[in-house]
């Protein structure tokens, strides 16, 4: 959090550390669960949110927002490293701001975890190259001095 980069910069600075702002960059992440972590088995079905929302065993969001519009239907969700593959299986609740999907390769979940999109075809996912919270960051990191800031996640040089 932007408050925890506070206290870090702080701490770092009490003990004449160098520190460098590492942004969390342009990566498709699950969203916040009421549990530490959910186990999800084969077959399931779960509702995908655009909006966020506490996850639970039915429903989870995907952050940025932006991406659940741009998923179809036959596209693979890869989550925290292929813990859980989650297969699109219908958009047509889109307008009600989720869509389904069906648990392929069951796991377990935790919050904010990594998702990789495997497109049923070759198109690109648009994704923000930085985040709403890495222009915070780095306005912060500029406000304290910080020399360096590590870009994650960069797609290609235009980005």
């Amino acid at each position: 959090s932007i408050d925890d980069l506070k206290e870090y910069i702080k701490l770092s600075k009490m003990v004449s550390l160098p520190f460098i702002i590492d942004t969390e960059g342009s990566q498709i992440r699950t969203g916040l669960l009421e549990n530490e972590s959910i186990k999800f088995d084969e077959n399931e079905y779960i509702k995908i949110f655009s909006k966020k929302i506490l996850g639970s065993r039915n429903e989870i969001n995907l952050k940025p927002s932006s991406i659940v519009d741009q998923l179809q239907e036959g596209d693979i969700l890869y989550v925290d490293f292929d813990t859980l593959a989650i297969k699109i299986e219908s958009i047509e609740s889109i307008a009600d701001g989720y869509i389904i999907g069906k648990i392929i390769s069951g796991g377990k979940l935790g919050s904010n975890k990594g998702v990789v999109v495997d497109s049923i075809i070759n198109r690109k996912i648009n994704i923000p190259t930085l985040s709403k919270k890495d222009y915070e960051s780095i306005k912060l990191g500029l406000k304290e001095g910080i020399g360096h800031v590590a870009v994650s996640f960069v797609r290609s040089k235009k980005q």
